[in-house]
């Protein structure tokens, strides 16, 4: 390996930090000037993650009724998984909910390292770094990353999930079992993020569970006892709160599907209206007008280098292997999307997770672009992002702005302190309409 090769790596971590230092302090400028109190769902969260942060001021992990305690502050479909990364957070920064929102930050740094990861599985480290940038700038993951809910922690830990399952699968690691064992850790986050989450790899899993059983016909004994492993510290690291929740939480999901069915506006799956929603949505989630510039951008270059009048498509695998490899990338997205679309409810929160492999395909198409495209794509991603998070210049990305909301000031700890010594010795519920 030469010098330059071995400093690559160090370079990338480098750019993959200052990106992520970049998001924290646009967020915390945001948090500032945000002044609304939490909404119905938000504050539900947050509410959780008091919960949990109250029962780990006194950790006794050998006591049973503790861990009963604390799981059951997390009775839904709704997993713990955010609310004690959050909770930490609220020691150090205090509690709140600004400081709830910071904790996006952690699972930022999470989808930068797992999107980076997945472009170098890919075998290009530049597409690693771009599509982290589009991530980082994706006016969707940004409307999220400024909010408290479970979806925008439910998108890194799927890519996470999705990075480790792919290099088990395609990275051919040196040591499989442990590969294996850090996939099975994988989805047992996922699971302990939302189990519903589970249903966006089901094409995936399915791919895995046929491979697993082929191995058992075939007496590869090692191929299955490594998925055996799998599932075995999956269910390690989720099964003590599914266990104790298991009722709420499939009751909860239904409770979810009546209520979306009721009261939210759905696109039928038998409408071509319906099957067309997230096809058109996708490209504004990540920005309308760049993910334009890049298609048509590259679409240029190809005609440039004549490959398609030589009869050679340069966007295509040619091999048999690299189409194989093509085809398990493309399940998950392309089956996540399936799922959705036969959804009676439409959001684009239920395929936020399907956006960084969007992203990965727009980096993949910007690492072997001329810098010309590269610069703009740079400047069209800067500005997009102040647009749609502080209102500044016209908007260009087809999603709907989410700058911080001002106004005056809405008198919440005055009112809980007098709530307080009005009535020391009782429970009080504070609610806002």
């Amino acid at each position: 390996m030469t010098s330059r090769a071995h400093l690559l790596p160090r370079r990338d971590a480098l750019l993959l930090a200052g990106l992520w230092l970049a998001g924290v302090l646009l967020d915390l400028a945001w948090v500032r000037h945000h002044q609304l109190p939490p909404a119905w769902d938000q504050g539900d969260h947050l509410s959780r993650a008091l919960g949990f942060w109250q029962v780990l001021q006194q950790i006794q992990p050998f006591s049973g009724s503790w861990w009963h305690e604390l799981w059951a502050q997390a009775p839904s479909y709704r997993g713990p998984l955010t609310y004690l990364v959050t909770a930490p957070l609220f020691s150090l920064l205090g509690p709140g909910y600004g400081t709830a929102i910071l904790s996006n930050g952690l699972f930022h740094a999470l989808l930068l390292a797992s999107l980076y990861g997945q472009g170098r599985l890919a075998g290009s480290r530049a597409a690693g770094l771009w599509a982290g940038f589009l991530a980082a700038v994706a006016p969707a993951l940004l409307n999220q990353r400024t909010d408290y809910l479970i979806d925008f922690s439910l998108t890194a830990v799927v890519a996470a999930c999705w990075l480790l399952l792919s290099w088990r699968h395609l990275g051919q690691p040196r040591r499989p079992w442990l590969a294996s064992a850090l996939a099975g850790i994988g989805l047992g986050l996922l699971v302990l993020t939302r189990p519903t989450g589970l249903l966006l790899l089901w094409l995936p899993l399915l791919w895995l569970l046929i491979r697993a059983l082929r191995a058992l016909v075939q007496r590869r004994w090692a191929l299955a006892g490594q998925g055996l492993l799998a599932a075995g510290l999956a269910w390690l690291v989720a099964g003590s709160w599914f266990n104790q929740n298991w009722l709420t939480i499939l009751s909860t999901v239904n409770n979810a599907r009546r209520w979306g069915v009721l009261y939210q506006e759905g696109l039928e799956p038998n409408s071509l209206e319906g099957w067309l929603y997230y096809p058109r949505l996708l490209p504004a989630m990540a920005g309308a007008w760049l993910v334009g510039l890049v298609l048509v951008g590259r679409l240029l270059s190809c005609w440039r280098s004549e490959g398609w009048r030589s009869g050679h498509w340069p966007l295509l695998p040619a091999s048999p292997g690299q189409r194989w490899r093509l085809a398990w990338r493309l399940s998950f997205p392309l089956g996540g999307l399936l799922l959705a679309s036969l959804m009676t409810t439409k959001d684009f929160r239920f395929v936020l997770p399907l956006l960084p492999q969007l992203l990965l395909g727009l980096g993949l198409l910007i690492a072997g672009s001329a810098r010309w495209l590269q610069a703009a794509v740079l400047a069209l991603g800067v500005s997009g992002l102040l647009a749609s998070q502080f209102n500044l210049g016209p908007n260009l990305t087809g999603f709907p702005a989410h700058p911080p909301k001002g106004g005056e000031h809405w008198p919440v700890a005055e009112i809980v302190g007098t709530i307080r010594r009005q009535s020391p010795q009782q429970l009080s519920t504070l609610a806002v309409l």
